[in-house]
């Protein structure tokens, strides 16, 4: 995500400067924003299958 906050940045930058448009920048920040929604999706994935990994984990240790 630091290159995507990066590239945010200097869109930014050139929108102050007048050098690119707003809609443009404004497109790159809903992608950006779409990119952060399926990696935080992701990442609550890979969260919860761990999870479920150490409940059976701990069902079988107790003979459940």
């Amino acid at each position: 995500m630091g290159d995507v906050k990066a590239r945010l940045m200097i869109a930014l930058a050139k929108v102050e400067e007048g050098e690119l448009e707003p809609g443009p920048a404004n497109a790159m920040a809903n992608l950006a924003r779409a990119i952060a929604t399926v990696a935080g999706v992701a990442d609550f994935e890979g969260q919860l299958a761990e999870l479920r990994h150490e409940v059976a984990a701990l069902a079988e240790g107790r003979g459940a």
